[in-house]
Formats: structure tokens, C-alpha cells, sequence
């Protein structure tokens, strides 16, 4: 499906894998890594800041299977979901299962010390 292939595997980041935008839900931002359209279809999107390097997000999602209401660089369009899903990204910020994640292996690395901070705001 993605002709760029390399692109599409940088999509892995700090959250996990490359993912489809079809795949992000409501709210969330990410990075567009690959356009997996031919010819005028990727002119349309990229003059719509739909390009590799842009960052985008989900505004809504229509229910049963429908578009996405999506917001590029300041540019509001609506894509099919089989347009969407021709678009790799990778996420920027976690979902709630990942930032839960991450808190409790970060608390786990790094206990807190009051009378550490203590210190330190003491000039100790």
C-alpha cells in the first residue's frame, strides 16, 4: 500500500508503532510520516497540509464508519475513511492507557523525596 516504505517504518516513535490516521480517535495529534495517494489526489491533500512533516488532529469522528472532520496546520477538512487510512502517522501525544503507563514505570524509576526537594529549595 505505501510505496515509501522506509517512511512509513519511521513512523514508529516514543508511543509505539506507525499507525493509519484513520486509526487515531478524537482529540489526538500526530505527525504525518507517508501519503499513500497517486498523482492529483496527493496534490489535493498536500495544497490541504496533508503532506509528510505536517502535524494534524483529529477533530471528530463521524459514527458508523464515516469521515473524519480533520485540522492540518490550520486548514479544517473532512476525509473518507478510506482516504485516511492511506495516510501513515505517528502519534505525538499518548492515549490515557500510554500516559498511565508511563506514570506508573516513571514512579517506579523515580521515587519521591520531600525531604530531598527540601533541600534543594533550601540551597542545601
Amino acid at each position: 500500500m505505501f510505496a515509501d516504505k522506509a517512511a512509513y517504518s519511521r513512523c514508529a516513535g516514543a508511543y509505539g508503532r506507525g499507525m493509519k490516521l484513520s486509526e487515531l480517535t478524537a482529540g489526538e495529534t500526530a505527525v504525518i510520516c507517508a501519503v499513500a495517494a497517486d498523482g492529483a489526489m496527493r496534490a489535493r491533500l498536500a495544497s490541504l497540509n496533508v503532506a509528510a512533516g505536517k502535524e494534524i488532529r483529529v477533530l471528530r469522528i463521524a459514527p458508523f464508519g464515516g469521515g473524519m472532520l480533520l485540522e492540518a496546520e490550520g486548514v479544517r477538512l473532512a476525509l473518507r475513511r478510506s482516504l485516511a487510512s492511506s495516510v501513515a502517522v505517528r502519534r505525538i501525544h499518548p492515549t490515557a492507557a500510554e500516559r498511565r503507563a508511563l506514570s506508573s514505570s516513571a514512579d517506579e524509576q523515580c521515587k519521591f523525596s520531600p525531604s530531598a526537594e527540601r533541600r534543594t529549595e533550601e540551597g542545601i
